[in-house]
């Protein structure tokens, strides 16, 4: 909650007390040397009268008069100064009647007219002499709010000001000379024009009673010119309380403007609050708005990037319930106010400055209008709902004073604090404003129209979401180490988006299982360790021209969502005076066992952080830890591809090429070792294992296809297999163990681990020889293979195609063999007691294109008889 003080002095409707301004120049003898000095008990009282003289008790009505009476006890010495505490929300208008000029009233040769005079005053002295006086409302002197004064010969101090404690009217006389007053009686007119003689100013209201029912009190304090004399004081009522208050018209309404009200833009914003039209004299008045809620149009919303070079004002530099002028940086200003009111000859002008934030009150503003004798200054703030992240601004305990227009303006331009919805269309305000005096709350509606920022767009309607993608690799050359930065770029008027999914570009190695994951423990507490990192994040967040630049860095996790390895992404989000403190998102990283593309994919990004909007502009995600990327090792046209969801739902698929360079710099010798397994399957009909090696070089280009031509001696021999895997349990990984006929083993400089799995047999696509199906797996990486066999002139043909660019150092096939083996001897491999030769050709095409063939020998251990 937030409340509002008000200052005024010297300047202000109630013309209220007006009877001490003809002290300064009655002569009364001197008082005795005996030092006593005392209030009365039971002299200070204070009435309001209706015009027939019956008790006025009416919440907001107009008195015909309000008469107040004391007496003082006195000897040896007399009243200093004079101070009388009207009740809070107690006032007037000082427009009722034309103010006497000052420089009539100073050159003291003749009275002021009669259509400046307010009321009388009448005090009787210690000698028992009496003076009854006209009181006149004067021209105030430069600074001063209101200032009054009686008869030509007379000088009158007199100063008029609001308490900070609940801005009820004090009225002051100090340093009054040292004349002994025993008792006084001040009257004042309500409607000054139904009194005065001989005028014909318009019959308009001076006093209005407050709009919040029960007593009214009055409190009249005073001390002695007597050294450390003490204030005594004293309190009285009316004898009747307010009633009514819930009756009394209430009729607030909401004026809303844009600055600039084009969709997702940095814009000012006017809110005003405007009372009716003061009433007629013999109406009561409206009841005083005591607090304002403004639900503000969806989507409007605080923008980061106009917090950027923003202060923030202390508590202690607005110095709330002091009648001093606010001490706020300026560069906590946020937006300027005018304030009108019946007590007020003119508008005040005034600043509106970003507040310290308190717990659950991170938008603050502070409002302050110094004017002539008068600051006011009052707290609002601006929240998000935690759900709808809807602002409101909630103006708390306002004065009790008689607004007639309050207007809030934030500043707009480039750099403005507010941002407008991203939606073009109409777009509602809803304030409601609560009375004092516990009437009923009332609702004022206001709308703006929001236009399209982009041309073209449908409106009303979604925004539209047609985002970008940019990819950028620090080396272009083939194989090489490199580091690659990706970036989603929105403009503004767009959705913003909501999540997103990337698919780096074929054959691109990220090193996603040689590097330690962050383990949950520092992962909640933001501590991850540099052993974690992997690269760096970069967002652009904010409407308009100016989004601010946000940074952090993205670390690898441990599995996440059913995914081998995960990812968290950190933003340190301090903004100017706001400390988001961290915005983090975490996000799946996989490898596709088909092209070996490693997918990353988000959660949900923050949409808001503690009630602060976070409208992405750029998301960029730069993988730069030394190693963890290799760029493809052909030159293949590939691309970065991305999925992108806006908040509302629609989604768009783009695509950012890599372009490559080097082609067919890389070398391609790789090495090939075949074995007949099992020490005595050297026979016809034996079926003995087959191993099969390939090891490729540090820095050469990936094996993309391999084929092995066996001799015509090693058949392959159907009639041993137990069960051959279907094609879509073979694409699914899921193929039942008795189709397994071999193990394969694939090492990468990617995992920390080697991937291991099965070879299958796998159903034909027509009448053809069975396929085979490799499926490999480490660390929650799968990769599957796919091969087909041939019968070419009586030699056995196998055929692997479409290995991912995965930068395998070595790959091993090992066939079963014995009663299980699908190879099968056609002949003896012993003759004459000595072992006869076999070999394979082998033919291997590299990642970019490179061929090589190789005539192989097939070696086994196995020894003749």
């Amino acid at each position: 909650m937030a409340r509002g003080r008000v200052t005024l002095q010297g300047r202000r409707g109630l013309a209220a007390l007006l009877a001490f301004f003809g002290l300064l120049a009655i002569t009364v003898p001197a008082v005795s040397q005996a030092a006593e000095f005392e209030i009365v008990p039971g002299s200070f009282t204070a009435r309001m009268l209706d015009a027939e003289g019956h008790p006025e008790n009416r919440a907001g009505s107009h008195p015909d008069r309000l008469q107040v009476d004391f007496a003082l006890h006195s000897e040896g010495t007399s009243a200093r100064d004079f101070v009388f505490e009207l009740p809070a929300g107690f006032s007037g208008n000082p427009d009722a009647v034309e103010e006497c000029p000052r420089e009539l009233f100073e050159a003291g040769k003749e009275d002021c007219p009669p259509q400046s005079q307010v009321g009388t005053f009448r005090f009787t002295f210690a000698d028992g002499g009496e003076v009854e006086l006209p009181a006149f409302q004067l021209e105030p002197a430069p600074g001063e709010f209101l200032a009054f004064g009686s008869k030509a010969v007379l000088q009158t101090p007199l100063k008029t000001e609001l308490r900070p404690s609940d801005f009820g009217i004090t009225m002051r006389a100090n340093d009054l000379p040292e004349q002994a007053v025993t008792e006084g009686h001040m009257e004042l007119w309500g409607v000054p024009a139904d009194h005065q003689v001989g005028t014909t100013i318009p019959r308009r209201a001076m006093l209005t009673t407050p709009s919040r029912c029960g007593p009214l009190i009055f409190t009249f304090r005073t001390r002695s010119w007597l050294e450390g004399a003490p204030w005594l004081s004293a309190s009285t009522d009316t004898g009747a309380p307010l009633e009514g208050c819930a009756d009394l018209s209430f009729e607030p309404a909401l004026a809303l403007r844009l600055g600039n009200p084009v969709a997702d833009s940095p814009t000012g914003l006017q809110m005003e609050m405007i009372a009716p039209e003061e009433r007629d004299a013999g109406e009561l008045a409206d009841a005083l708005v005591e607090d304002a809620t403004i639900e503000l149009p969806e989507g409007l919303t605080v923008s980061p990037s106009g917090a950027v070079g923003l202060a923030s004002c202390s508590d202690a530099q607005l110095d709330l319930e002091s009648k001093a002028d606010a001490h706020c940086p300026s560069g906590s200003r946020v937006g300027t106010v005018e304030i009108a009111s019946a007590a007020l000859k003119d508008p005040l002008s005034g600043l509106v400055y970003l507040g310290q934030e308190r717990p659950s009150e991170r938008f603050r503003f502070f409002v302050v209008a110094p004017g002539p004798g008068v600051v006011v200054k009052f707290v609002g703030v601006l929240h998000a709902d935690p759900v709808t992240g809807r602002f409101s601004a909630t103006l708390s305990d306002l004065p009790q004073l008689s607004f007639r227009r309050i207007s809030l303006n934030f500043d707009g331009g480039p750099g403005a604090l507010l941002a407008s919805p991203l939606r073009c269309g109409p777009a509602g305000a809803t304030a409601r404003f609560a009375p004092y005096g516990g009437g009923a709350t009332v609702e004022s509606r206001s709308s703006v129209a929001i236009a399209a920022k982009i041309p073209g767009s449908l409106c009303p309607g979604p925004a539209p979401f047609a985002p970008r993608l940019l990819t950028h690799s620090s080396r272009t050359e083939i194989g090489r180490a490199a580091s690659l930065s990706v970036s989603l770029l929105r403009q503004d008027g767009e959705a913003s988006p909501r999540r997103f999914a990337l698919m780096l570009p074929a054959g691109l190695s990220a090193a996603l299982g040689s590097i330690k994951a962050c383990a949950d423990p520092d992962m909640v507490a933001g501590t991850c360790p540099a052993t974690s990192r992997i690269g760096g994040v970069l967002a652009a967040v904010g409407s308009g021209p100016n989004p601010v630049p946000l940074r952090g860095d993205a670390y690898l996790t441990g599995p996440y969502r059913r995914a081998p390895f995960g990812m968290l992404l950190q933003l340190d989000a301090a903004i100017g005076p706001l400390d988001l403190g961290t915005i983090a998102f975490r996000a799946t990283a996989s490898v596709s066992g088909r092209t070996g593309r490693v997918i990353v994919s988000t959660d949900s990004l923050p949409e808001q952080i503690e009630g602060v909007p976070i409208r992405f502009q750029t998301i960029a995600l730069s993988m730069d830890r030394p190693g963890f990327i290799r760029n493809p090792s052909s030159c293949r046209p590939t691309a970065v591809d991305a999925t992108i969801e806006a908040s509302d739902g629609a989604l768009a698929t783009v695509r950012s090429p890599l372009p490559l360079s080097g082609c067919h710099r890389l070398g391609f010798r790789p090495r090939f070792h075949l074995a007949l397994e099992g020490a005595g399957a050297i026979h016809r009909h034996d079926h003995p294992g087959l191993r099969v090696s390939t090891r490729l070089r540090p820095g050469d280009t990936g094996l993309r296809a391999m084929k092995m031509t066996l001799p015509s001696g090693l058949g392959f021999d159907l009639a041993s297999l137990r069960a051959i895997c279907s094609r879509p349990d073979s694409a699914l990984g899921a193929c039942p163990p008795e189709a397994r006929v071999g193990t394969a083993v694939v090492r990468t400089s990617l995992l920390s681990k080697p991937l291991v799995g099965g070879v299958y047999v796998v159903q034909p696509e027509g009448d053809g020889p069975p396929a085979l199906g490799i499926g490999l797996a480490a660390k929650g990486v799968h990769v599957q293979i796919t091969g087909r066999t041939e019968n070419r002139a009586g030699h056995f043909v196998t055929v692997l195609t479409g290995l991912p660019d995965m930068r395998f150092s070595t790959f091993t096939m090992r066939m079963t063999g014995g009663a299980d083996g699908v190879f099968s001897l056609k002949s003896d491999l012993c003759r004459h007691g000595r072992r006869l030769g076999l070999a394979s050709t082998l033919a291997a095409t590299g990642q970019d294109g490179a061929r090589r063939a190789l005539r192989v020998p097939i070696k086994t251990k196995a020894r003749c008889r």
